[in-house]
């Protein structure tokens, strides 16, 4: 597998770097996994890619409905999109992130530019995945 992942480095900006990150089963011995994408076709492959990993997988179209899913559902992983409608997936991780700072948000983006990962990085994802390398998010839940 291609070393093609953003992760949050010390100053808050995302950059390439090689990342293996163990499963986080929750208390009940499940993974829960919550897919925050407007594009129906997108939601439906990232469940397909995660569907032998996570027990539990519950979507959304937008950024407002990821947040009261989040806290409804308390997923141990988010897959967010970036631009989405009613809320952006980045209004969203903030928000996610002030209910839980330990949240594990990982940005699933076809807009992959600096400006993007920067922002990304200051709401507090854990990775930025860019679409065109959606294996790659198997890195951090496996």
């Amino acid at each position: 597998m291609r070393e093609s992942l953003y992760s949050p480095t010390c100053n808050n900006s995302l950059s390439f770097v090689p990342i293996n990150r163990a499963r986080k089963i929750s208390l009940n011995n499940t993974m829960k996994l919550l897919i925050a994408d407007d594009n129906e076709k997108m939601r439906t492959m990232l469940k397909k890619l995660v569907k032998g990993l996570a027990d539990e997988i519950v979507e959304c179209n937008d950024g407002k409905e990821a947040v009261a899913m989040y806290a409804k559902f308390r997923p141990d992983y988010v897959l967010m999109d970036i631009q989405m409608k009613e809320m952006d997936g980045i209004t969203a991780t903030k928000l996610i992130k002030q209910s839980n700072p330990a949240a594990k948000v990982i940005i699933v983006s076809n807009f992959s530019d600096q400006k993007f990962r920067n922002a990304a990085g200051n709401a507090g994802v854990m990775g930025f995945v860019p679409k065109e390398n959606l294996l790659d998010v198997l890195n951090f839940v496996i």
